[in-house]
């Protein structure tokens, strides 16, 4: 009985260390204004962090008979960025990134947004994927208010250094 709480104890020592070694991302005081990539590591694991500035415009589009001016809207393509160009009202924009796993062990995937943007994309902000797998993660914008928005959008991505630790993937 005895032996079992103190591998239990040690277990969640372990677990809180880790969560303590893995620093978490702050909202950035000033944000990229081109992609940049960074990688650190700790004693458990390798961390590569890929930030991109996001930006779109949304302008009120109430057109009728009476109105006949036309406002272009447009998506921009850039690997370098993500742009959601110029959209109306409560118009959802959506981009497709493809993630994929490059190593041979397991990974966390952290997905965050930054700036007056961030409260108008909708994405899935925290997985794992498996060696070699690649997921398709889908970043919408859906701005109920016309404006310019700016921001910066950060992928950072956990590889562990040891195979033992993939099962504290979820955890981190």
């Amino acid at each position: 009985m005895l032996k079992k709480y103190s591998l239990l104890i040690v277990f969640i020592l372990i677990v809180f260390f880790l969560l303590f070694t893995v620093s978490f991302q702050k909202e950035p005081k000033v944000f990229v204004k081109n992609k940049t990539e960074k990688n650190t590591e700790n004693l458990f694991f390798k961390k590569q962090i890929i930030k991109y500035p996001v930006t779109g415009g949304v302008v009120n589009t109430t057109l009728g008979e009476e109105n006949k001016t036309i406002i272009p809207v447009g998506i921009a393509a850039d690997s370098s960025e993500i742009n959601f160009g110029r959209t109306a009202v409560t118009t959802v924009v959506k981009k497709v990134l493809s993630l994929k796993n490059r190593e041979s062990v397991p990974v966390k995937f952290h997905l965050r947004a930054y700036g007056n943007i961030s409260r108008f994309m909708n994405f899935e902000k925290d997985f794992v994927l498996n060696a070699n797998e690649t997921k398709n993660i889908e970043v919408k914008f859906n701005a109920t208010q016309t404006g310019n928005y700016t921001g910066e959008f950060d992928i950072t991505v956990l590889v562990p250094k040891h195979p033992i630790l993939t099962v504290l993937l979820p955890l981190v």
